[in-house]
């Protein structure tokens, strides 16, 4: 029979104290690392880019024949463009009016036009001693007079004689024998007033008038003398 190797329990209760003691020390050195405080670490921008991730927990169970059906195409109309209408311009309608056309290229479109003036000529005269000439005060008929219309002259010697007459034209011309020392005329044309100084020239024209009948008076306004030779009368062809 084997012997049982001897164990003497006097000694279990101080291995036991002991093996407790130890780890005892080792808790309390491990409570002492974990409560000392740690060194801090400063936080800084990094050069590599963070990104979150966002996480979604699927709730509900997707259909089969949801999950088989091909996506819907959707089509969007992409609008026509605009065609632009340019405006119609209408140019302004110039009317060309021609005066006086005649015959011939046209020089330049600034050429002016002269008016044709009606040319006055000599219808009819009237002598001094012309019968058509109606005389009043003391008018003097001399004969035989160099230089005068058919040698004949009538010749007032006093203020205020006159004559009248009547003639249809456009134009009178009075003729005389003009010499210093004579007098002035006061000629009347439908009231309009002209002066004659006889002092010098021969020839007095009136304005052009109306192609119509005319009334005339002609005195003896101022000076010693005034002479009459011939009247004529003038109208346009």
């Amino acid at each position: 029979m084997d012997k049982q190797p001897f164990i003497d329990r006097s000694l279990l209760i101080p291995i036991a104290i002991s093996v407790f003691s130890i780890f005892g020390i080792g808790i309390a050195l491990l409570i002492v690392y974990l409560d000392k405080p740690q060194a801090e670490i400063s936080a800084g921008p990094t050069a590599t880019p963070f990104k979150y991730l966002l996480l979604a927990t699927e709730t509900g169970v997707p259909d089969p024949e949801l999950e088989t059906a091909p996506p819907e195409e959707i089509f969007t109309e992409e609008p026509e463009p605009e065609s632009f209408v340019f405006p119609t311009v209408v140019p302004p309608q110039v009317s060309t009016r021609v005066t006086n056309p005649l015959p011939g290229p046209i020089a330049s479109s600034t050429t002016a036009v002269t008016a044709t003036v009606p040319v006055l000529s000599v219808i009819d005269r009237y002598d001094d001693a012309d019968p058509r000439l109606e005389y009043d005060g003391d008018w003097v008929n001399e004969t035989n007079v160099g230089n005068a219309y058919q040698g004949t002259l009538f010749v007032s010697n006093t203020i205020d004689n006159d004559l009248i007459f009547n003639f249809v034209g456009e134009q009178i011309i009075i003729g005389y024998l003009g010499k210093p020392g004579l007098g002035s005329l006061n000629i009347s044309i439908d009231d309009n007033e002209f002066q004659l100084d006889q002092s010098v020239g021969k020839e007095w024209v009136s304005p052009q008038l109306d192609n119509t009948e005319h009334f005339v008076i002609i005195i003896h306004e101022s000076g010693a003398s005034v002479n009459l030779d011939y009247i004529n009368i003038l109208a346009s062809n």
